[in-house]
């Protein structure tokens, strides 16, 4: 399962380097202080991105028991209070950062759990004579429920066991998406099961080393350059600040004559000599790039396909071991978001995409009423609309409630209008768009540009009519009648959304209402919510 080797396996924020010997001995310690955790328990862990997360899971499942997490986007202690009601878990593995919160949530329920900080079990020492962890794992039982990100409805559990996991990691592998040779970077928050899997996990098992950094973008480049990573897993906003870090270092410049012939050539070897500042700025080692969460726009992985990168896009979900593609190069396929894994079987219902195979969960946890609905006979309901193309490759579309059939039969795809909106940088930092009352509405918070300028509630009628004709009346006059936006609301409280970076688009017309809004009114909306 994980190889007894003086390779380092992973490399902490600090810098400091586990080797796979040294991880295996740190899983048998762990592994111990779980002595009382049975067959069967469940283990959450509550704490910030940190190396333990290895040491547990692995610890876990020698005990055959059950590794969780959940979305520290939600740190109230009355959703932590919901978590562990719901999960009734017997081991609770906390940071001291996160523990007063626990210890708030914990008040508030009946269930006693064992609490276990991280900060002292990090600290347990291990010598020459420490014991390596026996890594003879039952692959069949249930390793994960992990606790999706609640893009569509509240959140839901899906059971996997190590199987669905290992098979993803297999498929991926014989591609040579993972190579043991590669370094990857994990900055992302690793208790959302997506990442944990493809940053950590999945490069333990294949013998990479996983690279630990800060999330901010300085210290994501200067890990990038100093441990030469060449795999990188990120979201949205860590490209969007890259490119604005390249243009202030004066490496590279947008809409640049020597960007437009470059992207007439579409040349990866030109690319990379014409802009050898960037790369040697970034280590001279990355291999691709791969975007997760929302999906990349156009204005982001093309400045990055011409300055020499190969740019994929990640596409899968926590019911199916995290990846369901095999990601296809955006120089290649622009649109697509790769081909199904091998062992994977589709069918497409009502234009949404179905699925089964030896990577997707059998059922959620305790949501009986849900499972009968979302799998049936072995089949997952995906709430994907995606097209399958004529060579096998799949184009994500967006998410079933996404699309708003029209009274006149027209469909309208309410991630498309955003895309359209976000382009408009320079005076909106987001956006949501929701169709109610017959009409599309959408929710804006402004750039911090139009926050220092205009963000008052003095001039908030300002703000207001600047966002409304710059923004949304110039978008009206770009489209069809029929996908025109005729209510806005602005506010400098930012949309809900997964951690992954998905709108929660079922939440906007609730987020709306917090606001006395009328269509384009000059009341006073900018209000900042507690």
């Amino acid at each position: 399962m994980l190889m007894d080797s003086d390779k380092v396996a992973i490399i902490n924020k600090d810098g400091k380097e586990i080797s796979y010997h040294m991880l295996l001995q740190k899983i048998y310690i762990v592994s111990n202080v779980f002595n009382d955790v049975k067959e069967n328990d469940r283990v959450l862990v509550f704490s910030e991105p940190r190396i333990s997360y290895a040491y547990i899971a692995f610890a876990i499942w020698m005990k055959k028991a059950t590794y969780t997490s959940f979305f520290l986007y939600y740190d109230t202690p009355d959703m932590w209070t919901w978590a562990i009601n719901d999960l009734k878990p017997r081991v609770i593995c906390v940071s001291e950062k996160r523990y007063p919160l626990l210890k708030q949530a914990l008040e508030k329920t009946d269930i006693k759990p064992k609490i276990v900080l991280l900060n002292e079990l990090e600290k347990i020492p291990i010598n020459n004579d420490t014991p390596i962890a026996n890594l003879q794992l039952d692959t069949s039982k249930i390793a994960f429920r992990p606790y999706t990100a609640g893009i569509t409805t509240n959140h839901k559990v899906p059971e996997l066991t190590l199987s669905n996991v290992k098979h993803v990691c297999d498929e991926l592998t014989k591609t040579g998406f993972y190579k043991p040779d590669d370094k990857v970077l994990c900055y992302l928050p690793v208790f959302n099961n997506w990442v944990f899997l493809s940053t950590m996990i999945f490069p333990l098992l294949v013998g990479c080393t996983c690279v630990i950094s800060p999330d901010d973008v300085p210290n994501v480049v200067k890990n990038i350059a100093k441990h030469k990573i060449s795999v990188v897993i990120a979201v949205k906003r860590i490209y969007t600040e890259l490119l604005q870090l390249l243009e202030q270092n004066k490496v590279y410049k947008r809409n640049s004559l020597k960007e437009k012939l470059i992207s007439k050539i579409n040349s990866k070897k030109l690319s990379k000599i014409a802009y050898r500042r960037v790369h040697n700025l970034l280590g001279n080692s990355i291999r691709y790039f791969l975007t997760v969460g929302a999906k990349i726009d156009e204005e982001l992985y093309e400045p990055l396909l011409n300055i020499g990168f190969e740019v994929f896009e990640g596409y899968g979900m926590a019911e199916t071991s995290s990846l369901m593609t095999y990601p296809a190069s955006k120089r290649l396929r622009p649109e697509c978001v790769g081909e199904l894994l091998n062992d994977l079987q589709y069918k497409i219902i009502n234009n949404e995409l179905v699925i089964k195979g030896a990577s997707v969960a059998k059922n959620y946890y305790n949501r009986g009423e849900l499972n009968k609905v979302t799998f049936n006979n072995g089949w997952f309901f995906t709430n994907d609309v995606v097209e399958v193309c004529d060579d096998g490759m799949l184009e994500y579309k967006g998410r079933v409630g996404d699309e708003v059939v029209l009274k006149t039969g027209r469909v309208v795809v309410l991630a498309e209008l955003e895309r359209k909106l976000d382009r408009m940088q320079e005076y909106i930092r987001e956006c949501g768009v929701y169709y109610d009352d017959d009409i599309f509405k959408c929710i804006v918070v402004p750039s911090q540009k139009m926050v220092d300028t205009f963000g008052t509630e003095d001039n908030y009628l300002i703000l207001h009519s600047i966002l409304r004709w710059k923004v949304v009346e110039h978008y009206n006059h770009g489209v069809q009648p029929y996908k025109r936006i005729n209510n806005v609301v602005v506010t400098e409280k930012r949309l809900p959304r997964s951690t992954s970076g998905k709108i929660k688009r079922y939440m906007l017309k609730e987020y709306e209402e917090r606001f006395d809004n009328l269509a384009f009114s000059p009341k006073a909306l900018w209000k900042s919510q507690n």
